[in-house]
């Protein structure tokens, strides 16, 4: 299993950055404390039996894909984010809160993903990267990594970033920062703010089963593309005019979101300049780690740690020890800000 784990750590630095879903399951393997020893005998009767409690790699993503059917409230309870940041201002909440409209926060939700499908640690800018994120400068930016494990679902109200939960959450969230009603609909054309179109879009939207999974996936895609589209006069918080915009200021959706429930590895890199031009065959190669989006409280609400790390050499190739943070991320008893520390834990 030795020889294998460091085959995958080689793909995930070579220079395509990519790991293939073969690898993937791999690394998940070895991720879990209690997997099963590679023996050297090439007869598969002759392994050793799987370890007690051994969690196979399907399990493991399953785990992180499962919602309530009553809440809809992704099961899985133990989150991570991680972005770089040159602002001052301390972290005190899982997303932004620099736009406030009628005493609410703009931003209503943030990405998170799932901690265990980065263990064992692997380097920051790969936890990035694998997230669609990068590093746009890291001789100036602080990285802030936090992981939350909420004691309260219905606080966070932890959802799989998938096209149907955005449409429910945007729904939810439209109305209750703007005040829109299903009377607000329908809202036909780009005279009517953007923001209630894109409202009304999302309330429109119907998950209908169908036994040809091309054509469900197909409705929900193409809602999606619909609401980026839409245009329309201002939306007063932000003073943005397209639907792709609204979701930016709202969830931090940005080019390189799919709606599939994944995020899509390497879809921004600095390296080639911002969003990454991609085909539908790399995009869904690409898709790798599940990503969700959870409610914008404060960190303390949701049970989080987290440590803002100054900028220092090789920082952001150095490994990310997602325990580390737990242990040495506690909130500053102050206000519940983000610990700021020098080098990583």
């Amino acid at each position: 299993m030795s020889e294998a784990f460091e085959f995958l750590i080689a793909r995930a630095h070579n220079g395509s950055g990519r790991i293939t879903i073969a690898l993937l399951a791999v690394f998940f393997a070895a991720a879990a404390l209690t997997t099963t020893s590679c023996g050297s005998g090439s007869n598969a009767e002759a392994q050793p039996p799987p370890a007690a409690g051994a969690t196979a790699p399907a399990i493991t993503v399953d785990n992180t894909r499962v919602s309530d059917q009553i809440t809809g409230f992704a099961l899985n309870n133990d989150f991570t984010r991680l972005f770089f940041t040159n602002k001052p201002a301390p972290i005190i909440n899982l997303g932004r809160t620099d736009k406030v409209y009628q005493g609410k926060l703009v931003q209503a939700r943030a990405f998170m993903s799932a901690t265990i499908l980065y263990q064992p640690p692997l380097s920051v800018i790969d936890d990035a990267h694998f997230v669609g994120s990068d590093d746009p400068d890291a001789a100036t930016n602080d990285l802030v990594a936090m992981r939350c494990k909420p004691s309260d679902a219905a606080l966070v109200q932890p959802l799989m970033a998938s096209w149907p939960n955005i449409f429910k959450a945007a729904t939810s969230d439209l109305a209750n920062l703007m005040g829109y009603t299903p009377a607000d609909c329908p809202a036909p054309d780009a005279s009517y703010p953007v923001d209630q179109r894109v409202y009304c879009a999302a309330l429109g939207f119907s998950d209908s089963p169908n036994t040809m999974v091309p054509l469900v996936l197909q409705n929900a895609i193409d809602t999606g593309a619909t609401v980026f589209q839409l245009t329309g006069t201002a939306f007063i918080p932000t003073g943005s005019t397209t639907g792709a915009n609204v979701l930016y200021d709202l969830y931090g959706i940005g080019a390189g979101f799919s709606g599939l429930g994944y995020s899509v590895e390497n879809s921004y890199l600095v390296s080639e300049g911002g969003n990454v031009p991609l085909t539908a065959a790399q995009a869904l190669e690409q898709s790798v780690v599940t990503e969700y989006v959870l409610m914008n409280v404060p960190l303390t609400d949701a049970n989080c740690r987290c440590v803002r790390v100054s900028p220092y050499d090789s920082r952001d190739m150095s490994p990310l020890n997602w325990n580390r943070v737990w242990s040495a991320g506690r909130l500053d008893p102050s206000d519940g800000h983000c610990v700021v520390r020098s080098r990583l834990p």
